[in-house]
């Protein structure tokens, strides 16, 4: 979509656009940054009329949705989410206007500061806080968030049975890309089948209640102000109903393993120090939330495993192999080692190996 039929469908709504730009790392929407009388804000376009499911959760995606989660986030949650309008047509395209959100993504922010690690701490017990204050909505059954609060799908009261889902939606993924042989594939099918049958007897025993997670709250989506704390969450339209261990699954694999190992438990802590505070409940050395948090990772693995399988572009020609050697060993060896993934995702991303300390 080019640049000038945005700027009119921008326009049919009475805006006057002063500036556009394009900003290239829209999947499935074309986002386009525009001033109108000197107010930053961005236009999402669907690239086609169906934008298919959240390949995790399964949920349909919608600008509807989309709409829907910032309103929800905002309003329930009282976080800081955009002001939407729409969606609307335009010619053949569907569009949502959108405010844009203050301050800097995190990583950009930690860069600024150095990389220090007393800035690091602090930004991550902001986060725990303000993700505790999302954990306090509820819902009456797990599952995706849709328009309008629905859940889908309907009636489902043990989480283990909705991660059976989103785990099956992965197993698909990788068997239409055929990665795995038929020994290894059937080897980890029966790793999650023996564990989510003793994880749903554990859950009967200790049942929670579905909470609003964002799950999808990463160094570069989300904004903070200058002191580190969350001002912008922009990309919601994957929210689940769910227990809180599926939303720490992106801090784990994005956030506390930003640096070292020796750096990650500091960060853990610092970021359940703030998720406490703010009123947040996670028993931590529970046995449940500890095989709830290792079937994510391996979960996580085979995403990562499917989503690189036949990437060459000079920087993640290996990230699929990496991946699938994770998986493997923890589920041969209960291995769960998160630094693997920043240390795999570091020749892209370029960040340091360890904190600043002065």
């Amino acid at each position: 979509m080019d640049e000038q039929k945005a700027k009119q469908a921008i326009e049919s709504l009475g805006y006057e656009v002063n500036s556009l730009r394009l900003v290239p790392e829209g999947i499935k929407h074309y986002v386009f940054e525009f001033k109108s009388q000197n107010k930053l804000m961005f236009a999402r376009f669907a690239k086609t009329d169906n934008l298919e499911r959240d390949p995790v959760h399964g949920g349909a995606l919608s600008l509807e949705r989309e709409a829907y989660l910032c309103s929800l986030v905002r309003n329930k949650a009282g976080l800081p989410a955009p002001q939407t309008e729409g969606p609307f047509q335009f010619q053949d395209k569907r569009f949502l206007i959108a405010e844009a959100m203050p301050g800097i993504y995190w990583n950009k922010w930690l860069k600024n500061q150095n990389y220090s690690l007393n800035a690091y701490l602090r930004s991550l017990e902001f986060l725990g806080g303000s993700l505790a204050q999302a954990h306090k909505v509820v819902f009456s059954s797990f599952g995706n968030i849709m328009n309008e609060g629905v859940v889908e799908p309907e009636g489902i009261m043990n989480f283990a049975d909705r991660l059976n889902q989103i785990i099956g939606f992965k197993i698909a993924k990788e068997e239409e890309k055929n990665i795995l042989s038929k020994s290894e594939r059937n080897r980890m099918k029966k790793y999650f089948a023996r564990n989510l049958e003793g994880l749903s007897s554990g859950l009967k025993a200790t049942p929670q209640k579905p909470s609003l997670l964002l799950t999808d709250i990463h160094p570069t989506n989300y904004s903070v102000d200058e002191t580190g704390r969350p001002c912008g969450y922009f990309d919601l339209e994957t929210c689940q109903a769910g227990l809180p261990p599926l939303e720490f699954l992106a801090q784990q694999v994005t956030m506390f393993n930003f640096f070292d190992s020796d750096n990650y438990e500091k960060a853990r802590d610092a970021f359940f120090r703030g998720y406490e505070q703010n009123g947040g409940a996670y028993e931590k050395d529970s046995q449940v939330n500890k095989k709830l948090e290792s079937l994510l990772y391996i979960g996580h693995a085979l995403s990562c495993m499917t989503v690189y399988h036949g990437v060459r572009d000079g920087i993640r020609d290996e990230w699929s192999e990496q991946s699938k050697t994770m998986l493997f060993r923890a589920v041969e060896k209960e291995d769960i080692d998160y630094t693997k993934f920043s240390d795999m995702f570091r020749s892209k991303t370029k960040q340091p190996n360890k904190p600043n300390l002065s």
